[in-house]
């Protein structure tokens, strides 16, 4: 972050990745710095975190796809191809102690 905040000292940074990149050292990098934030990828993970709460939106997703290609249908409309639900939750692992996390996630 030194080097890029010597050309670019103004500039609000949005670091992105994928879930290779959510490790804790670069995540406190990037929250040491007031004008930067970042979106790092997060697959399901353990089956007590992250993945109830993934899989409580599948239930919801199937569940909503299912009323509306019955309307779609009883209205002669185009049957929907997909539906995809979006939800949040506080998440840490135990390795981010002292990050403010925030997870999105979708169904």
């Amino acid at each position: 972050m030194t080097l890029i905040r010597q050309s670019w000292p103004k500039t609000h940074l949005i670091i992105r990745g994928d879930s290779h990149f959510a490790q804790p050292e670069l995540m406190r990098v990037v929250d040491q710095d007031k004008a930067a934030d970042y979106v790092l990828g997060k697959g399901a993970g353990h089956p007590t975190a992250l993945r109830p709460m993934s899989d409580e939106s599948m239930r919801e997703a199937r569940h909503c796809l299912q009323t509306r290609t019955a309307y779609a249908r009883l209205n002669k409309l185009q049957i929907p191809y997909r539906v995809r639900l979006y939800g949040e939750a506080q998440y840490q692992a135990k390795s981010w102690k002292g990050l403010d996390t925030r997870v999105i996630y979708k169904g």
